[in-house]
């Protein structure tokens, strides 16, 4: 037998050893448990920001896919002027007596009257409402207010006045299928009204109030060396011009 043979059983209690045994091994479960615990944590926040990730990209591409249909859309509804800009001299009824007399004394006064221009689509598969605010008929005054609903504005802008939103009519040229709708290879020439028209007594007057599209003053008159801009928004697209009037009036203009 060896050494320790005879060495009473007291001094290795086996009690406290498997006590120590049972520590041991509980603290090693713990250790595992907070380890699956971590690694539980760790793969949730993973996916959860890989989710975020994917849906933080997911969204922009919507975003950028959107933005770049808009941009096509956009594009497809622009319209441009086809020829120069244009514009009539009215003699204007200042002093409201129906009667135009136009001397160096009196008080009635040529002005531009009437901007013209013909519009096309910038790409044939754009098309445009062109549904007019105002009609002319050659009879009575004019323009006259068309009862259509218009998705177009008009613009008109000098030194001396602005008119936010002027009074506009529209008339297609050439092969066109007899709607407001400017299509393809369609041509629509455009009239912005400055001051109505007297039909009857051949001359043109001056609006009453702000109540009207036209320009109420002499003082407003849109007259010689004279910049001007104007912006036509239509069905989404705008159209921005900008001309100057001549040093002198004739009856029919081409502004530069």
């Amino acid at each position: 037998m060896g050494l320790l043979s005879n060495v009473p059983n007291r001094f290795f209690p086996r009690r406290s050893l498997t006590k120590l045994d049972q520590t041991a091994s509980s603290q090693r479960g713990v250790t595992g448990i907070e380890t699956a615990i971590i690694m539980i944590s760790f793969i949730v926040v993973a996916s959860v920001f890989a989710y975020a990730t994917l849906t933080t990209g997911l969204f922009a591409a919507d975003e950028g896919k959107k933005t770049i249909l808009g941009g096509l859309n956009k594009a497809e509804s622009s319209i441009m002027i086809r020829g120069g800009v244009t514009a009539t001299r009215g003699g204007v009824d200042v002093d409201g007596n129906n009667a135009l007399l136009i001397t160096s004394t009196s008080t009635d006064e040529y002005a531009i009257a009437t901007v013209k221009f013909v519009l096309t689509t910038a790409l044939a598969s754009g098309d445009i409402d062109l549904t007019p605010p105002y009609t002319s008929d050659a009879a009575g005054t004019d323009p006259d207010a068309s009862g259509l609903e218009s998705p177009g504005v008009a613009k008109f802008l000098t030194e001396n006045v602005a008119i936010n939103d002027a009074a506009w009519t529209v008339s297609f040229i050439g092969a066109n299928d007899g709607d407001y709708i400017l299509e393809g290879r369609e041509k629509a020439e455009v009239t912005v009204w400055l001051q109505q028209e007297d039909v009857t007594n051949s001359l043109w007057d001056l609006g009453t109030d702000s109540s009207d599209p036209f320009i109420d003053s002499a003082t407003e008159l849109f007259q010689t060396k004279s910049a001007f801009s104007l912006e036509i928004t239509a069905d989404g697209a705008v159209l921005s011009v900008s001309r100057t009037s001549p040093s002198s009036l004739d009856p029919v203009m081409l502004l530069q």
